[in-house]
């Protein structure tokens, strides 16, 4: 019941009204009883019940749920009065009062609330009644017209309940009723504004289709123009493209020769690689040999040097041999003449000297012989040296030469090694080339084939293009009979 925005209006406009209703009711009954029994009592009255209009205008401001707001709104003047009516020993016009206030809160055809409030007002007078019947009753008034008050407000509560099921069920139909039509007329106020703004729009977006399609017109030919250039172009395009087809054919066969005679340089470098590897093992024999040469050829050197030292100690010895042979001599020939000179006393010893004399020639002449034989030797021990000499000399020459080929032959083997490996990488590298140009080959194929299905596809374009126009000038035809039905419906929404 407190869901639509109407019933939320309404109610809203009812608590108003019983504030309102509050605050005149005050006042009236302030300036009544000011009238009837003085100011003094008047002013009694103000106090109470402006305390309750006060109180009821606090709930009223508060924000709360709306039936406990309304709940409290309306008990305020009902304590008011019930605590007047203590103060003063009852009020003539109770019945009145407290039917009144069931009437202001009927007026929120709410039935729990009003079943509420009753319930607390038949509630307080009983209970009233039962602390102080003075209040309820007065001087004149019996328990049996306090039953018939109590009775007549209780039916009063239960002809307002029946009064506000109806009411409340009339009021809740007719606000449904009510917020339907409102959304009626809502959807229609839209359903007409977006007419008007739809037709305006339509009329502007149509004087704007005119201009586009005949844009789209003027680009179509231009399109047409651009096809019939595109398809010359992708024809000699794909002219161009078999013709690089044909270089990559060529120059993947000039590849493939480039890779044969790496190949091939590959083959050779290895034989001369083995053959140079070869050739170093065997000056490493060489150089070998040439070590054991030159320890021979320096040991003939040392043995011809300590031989002709030997003949120098030889001619040195045969020299003082001579000198002996040459001073026996000498005796020999001064013992023959002391021989001589004691006659036959010295015969023997003369016989003696002259064959000494004879053994001193003859170790003279034997010495000259050897000497002449070791003075030859010592020529030829001369010779040899000086042959041992150069021959040493030459080992030695040979053996560096012999280092130097050797380290010329490592040196060849490693530039041999980088050769090979450079051939290799190169060998490696051609045949990515040539795989990349396969790739590429087969790449420019498809792209002969694609170009050729493009110039067949254009040449589709270019006919649905034509068939595009003469669409277009029917469309165009068909947007202006729109246009002339949208200015007829604007005339008719206007």
């Amino acid at each position: 019941m407190y869901g639509g925005k109407g019933t939320r209006d309404r109610n809203k406009k009812t608590l108003k009204f019983n504030i309102i209703a509050i605050w005149v009711s005050t006042i009236v009954l302030t300036l009544q009883t000011a009238v009837a029994q003085g100011i003094n009592a008047g002013l009694e009255v103000l106090i109470v019940t402006g305390i309750s209009s006060i109180i009821a205008s606090i709930f009223y401001i508060s924000k709360m749920n709306f039936r406990i707001k309304g709940l409290l709104v309306n008990l305020s003047p009902l304590f008011g009065c019930l605590y007047l009516a203590y103060l003063q020993g009852g009020l003539e016009s109770g019945v009145l009062i407290y039917n009144a206030c069931l009437l202001l809160v009927a007026l929120y055809s709410d039935i729990i609330l009003l079943c509420i409030y009753g319930f607390i007002l038949d509630f307080s007078l009983i209970l009233m009644y039962i602390l102080s019947p003075k209040s309820i009753l007065g001087t004149s008034m019996e328990f049996r017209g306090f039953i018939s008050s109590l009775a007549i407000i209780t039916l009063s509560i239960f002809l307002l309940c029946l009064l506000t099921k109806w009411s409340s069920e009339l009021i809740r139909e007719s606000l449904e009723k009510e917020e339907k039509t409102l959304d009626l007329l809502g959807k229609l106020e839209n359903t007409m504004e977006g007419i008007d703004k739809s037709t305006e729009v339509l009329n502007g977006s149509i004087g704007k289709c005119n201009v586009n399609i005949n844009m789209v017109k003027e680009i179509s030919e231009s399109v047409v123009s651009a096809v019939n250039e595109m398809t010359s172009g992708i024809t000699m395009q794909a002219d161009n493209v078999n013709n690089i087809s044909q270089t990559i054919i060529s120059t993947s066969n000039t590849v493939e020769q480039s890779k044969e005679i790496s190949r091939k340089i590959v083959t050779v470098s290895e034989v001369v690689n083995n053959d140079v590897t070869e050739g170093t093992q065997q000056i490493k024999e060489l150089d070998k040999q040439m070590s054991i040469i030159k320890k021979a050829v320096k040991s003939s050197l040392d043995t011809v040097v300590t031989l002709q030292n030997q003949m120098c100690d030889i001619d040195k010895f045969l020299a003082g041999i001579k000198n002996i042979a040459e001073q026996t001599n000498l005796l020999a020939l001064n013992a023959s003449i002391e021989a001589s000179r004691a006659g036959e006393a010295g015969r023997g010893f003369s016989v003696v000297a002259s064959e000494v004399g004879k053994l001193a020639e003859e170790s003279n002449s034997t010495v000259e012989n050897i000497y002449k034989i070791i003075k030859s030797t010592s020529k030829t021990t001369s010779v040899a040296l000086g042959e041992a000499q150069k021959g040493n000399e030459a080992v030695n020459i040979g053996d560096q030469i012999a280092r130097k080929l050797y380290g010329t032959f490592e040196n060849l083997i490693t530039t041999f090694e980088e050769l090979n490996l450079h051939i290799s990488k190169q060998s490696h590298v051609i045949s990515d080339v040539k795989d990349t140009f396969a790739v590429v080959d087969t790449e420019v194929q498809n792209i002969a084939a694609v170009s050729q299905e493009y110039a067949a596809t254009t040449e589709e374009i270019l006919s649905v293009i034509h068939e595009q126009n003469n669409k277009i000038s029917d469309i165009a035809q068909e947007i202006q009979e729109i246009s002339n039905i949208s200015n007829e419906l604007n005339k008719i929404i206007k």
